[in-house]
């Protein structure tokens, strides 16, 4: 019966242990891919600040041609929020509400590629906790995962404050828009949930310390 038991407890662990490299893996996908876009999106901005006649625009977007092989664009979509440069085609193009858009695409991917980061790093080390778990301190409650699980609820819920801002100072620079919250409202779901889940591994975490204190 104990060599039944052992052996199941092992397959779980070399399950999770298979679950957990592929979250990590998609996690550091998504990190360097987040980090891309923040890095075209800011040199499309620098473009349009320093060159803007090196851009071609079409509705709600600005192109930047790279070397005629291929072109990176900035658009008005932040989100849930949809941003029209340009009233209509051939319409002069809002300045600030590139500006702020692009600065507010940034920093969103900013912080999504944070987030991911965050994942992988926690992946990381509850792969290594579920496969290499020391017997006589199995425990996962540790502060290096609630720190990371704080962070990531933080950044998720910071990012669509970003766009939020972004759609006000945009309105009052007169480019119109659309709006709608189910992405926005995930996304702060998401980051309460991880807020609540850190401050119950803090309470695990007291429990632990208090249960060593009385053995």
């Amino acid at each position: 019966m104990a060599t039944t038991t052992s052996r199941s407890v092992s397959k779980q662990a070399e399950l999770l242990g298979r679950a957990g490299t592929a979250a990590l893996v998609i996690a550091r996908i998504g990190t360097v891919l987040l980090w891309i876009a923040a890095a075209t999106t800011a040199v499309v901005l620098v473009a349009f600040i320093v060159a803007s006649g090196a851009l071609t625009s079409g509705y709600n977007r600005l192109d930047l041609n790279v070397g005629g092989v291929f072109s990176i664009s900035l658009t008005g979509q932040v989100l849930d929020y949809s941003i029209f440069l340009q009233q209509y085609d051939d319409a002069p193009i809002n300045a600030v509400a590139v500006i702020a858009t692009g600065l507010a695409r940034m920093a969103v991917y900013v912080l999504l590629a944070l987030a991911f980061g965050q994942i992988a790093a926690l992946c990381d080390e509850l792969k290594t906790w579920v496969e290499h778990a020391d017997p006589a301190n199995p425990s996962p409650f540790r502060a290096v995962i609630s720190e990371r699980l704080s962070r990531m609820g933080w950044y998720l819920i910071a990012a669509p404050a970003v766009a939020f801002v972004n759609y006000i100072v945009c309105a009052v620079a007169g480019a119109s828009g659309s709006a709608s919250l189910w992405m926005s409202g995930l996304l702060v779901m998401i980051g309460i949930m991880l807020l609540l889940l850190s401050r119950i591994f803090d309470y695990g975490m007291s429990l632990e310390r208090e249960v060593d204190g009385l053995l």
